[in-house]
């Protein structure tokens, strides 16, 4: 063992290196260990003949890249608002070139969050594009219920990685999506570290099992900063 804490950091899979940098800063030994495996399908965030939307919904970075080839594609999407489910999520949209985007409040920084943001200026029947991924459903619902018109594009898929060892030991994991939660508990494991979600929804698939853990705490914020501060706060490194 490390004279550090260590923790595992499984996602979010397509920035795993500054997060694990961010638990370095901590003072914590971080060790990259994803779980799931981001892929894109090939489908359009939005085609060439299709509506422009009135709103777009970001629930999660891996859609980005679909959003920025429509922006070249269809140049007046930038003139689009965007709201992004969390601090992280908006800054690497705007470092790609994409819109700068609204945010929940602190606190409130998943799903739930993005489709109160959304209700308090969209109105009934504006159309709202959201590319996510094959597992994700629960938001165009929440929207679809309040009136608004969702196009759901599934621009990426999630699928779980097949793990030929036991992960070293550490003393927390850190989770970035409920997908890399029912992955880890698909192995059965020899030891229940503490569990950190990136977020409220994430930390409800840790709460539903929580005989797998020592402890589950959600970040404040989805940033790398709230990563930092939640290592340093509640597992000191020294």
């Amino acid at each position: 063992m490390s004279d550090h804490w260590r923790v595992l950091v499984t996602g979010p899979v397509n920035d795993l290196d500054a997060w694990v940098a961010a638990a370095r800063e901590a003072g914590w030994e971080g060790i990259p260990f994803p779980l799931i495996q981001v892929t894109r399908t090939g489908e359009r965030a939005l085609e060439d003949g299709a509506p422009l939307p009135d709103w777009v919904a970001v629930t999660s970075s891996n859609a980005l890249a679909a959003l920025v080839e429509a922006s070249a594609r269809r140049p007046e999407l930038a003139e689009v608002p965007f709201v992004c489910v969390g601090e992280a999520t908006a800054q690497r949209a705007l470092e790609l070139g994409l819109p700068e985007a609204r945010i929940p409040a602190p606190g409130a920084q998943d799903a739930q969050g993005l489709v109160a943001t959304l209700l308090d200026s969209a109105s009934a029947g504006q159309r709202v594009l959201w590319p996510r991924g094959n597992l994700a459903k629960d938001l165009g619902a929440r929207l679809k219920a309040a009136g608004l018109i969702v196009d759901a594009p599934v621009v990426y898929r999630t699928s779980p990685i097949e793990l030929g060892e036991e992960p070293p030991e550490a003393d927390a994991v850190f989770f970035a999506s409920p997908s890399a939660v029912d992955a880890w508990r698909a192995d059965e494991r020899r030891f229940a570290p503490a569990a950190i979600a990136i977020g409220w929804t994430t930390h409800e698939a840790l709460e539903r099992v929580a005989e797998r853990f020592s402890l589950r705490l959600p970040l404040v914020v989805p940033s790398l900063q709230a990563f930092e501060d939640c290592l340093r706060s509640f597992f000191p490194s020294e």
